[in-house]
């Protein structure tokens, strides 16, 4: 696998993510699942960390990139919907 960084270039696009993350006054579900094969899990955390409240971190455990749903299983929908339930 390439360093996610390594393709930027040709990219020629850049998304500040961490300076986006912290503009944003709404309510934040992140979620992210501890084996992201794309994106690594730090990642995840530290977009967390640098986004204002209100937030909510959801670690799906054994979760890669395409299978939080499956591997999430009914706590990962409910998650969702309690989120969704106290906006």
């Amino acid at each position: 696998m390439l360093p996610l960084g390594l393709l930027q270039p040709l990219a020629r696009v850049h998304f500040d993510t961490a300076a986006r993350v912290a503009a944003i006054g709404c309510p934040k579900l992140i979620i992210h699942g501890d084996r992201d094969e794309i994106v690594p899990f730090g990642h995840g955390t530290k977009l967390f960390e640098l986004a204002l409240p209100p937030k909510e971190f959801c670690r799906v455990e054994g979760a890669g990139r395409n299978d939080l749903p499956r591997v999430g299983g009914a706590a990962y929908i409910e998650r969702i919907a309690h989120f969704l339930a106290a906006l």
